[in-house]
């Protein structure tokens, strides 16, 4: 939780948390809500990866500076946080929500 609430919701600036992501353009875009993000990276926590990762996070150096070069000598002491699969991950997420919602129209109401 502490990966998640650092390098997705929160940061390490901001005392506020995101409601959404939202990917995408103004008229076009797809999102998921916070409590959807973490489900998704919970969910994927033990998905066999040949890299560093938490979930479909995967943690590098901003620059790994094999020749030293002085202008890109202090990102090698930097890290970056990727998610590669992220538009992937918001429709399956949103394709399950809907799913979900559709099953539970359709089931028979008790009165």
């Amino acid at each position: 939780m502490k990966v998640i609430e650092r390098f997705v919701l929160k940061g390490n600036i901001s005392d506020k948390m995101i409601d959404a992501i939202l990917f995408g353009v103004n008229d076009d875009f797809i999102w998921i809500k916070k409590e959807d993000i973490i489900k998704v990276i919970l969910s994927k926590k033990d998905v066999y990866s040949s890299v560093v990762h938490f979930g479909p996070l995967t943690i590098q150096p901003l620059d790994r500076c094999l020749n030293r070069n002085p202008k890109y000598e202090k990102r090698r002491f930097c890290i970056q946080v990727k998610w590669y699969n992220l538009a992937d991950d918001i429709i399956e997420n949103m394709n399950e929500c809907y799913m979900t919602q559709s099953l539970y129209k359709n089931e028979p109401h008790h009165s």
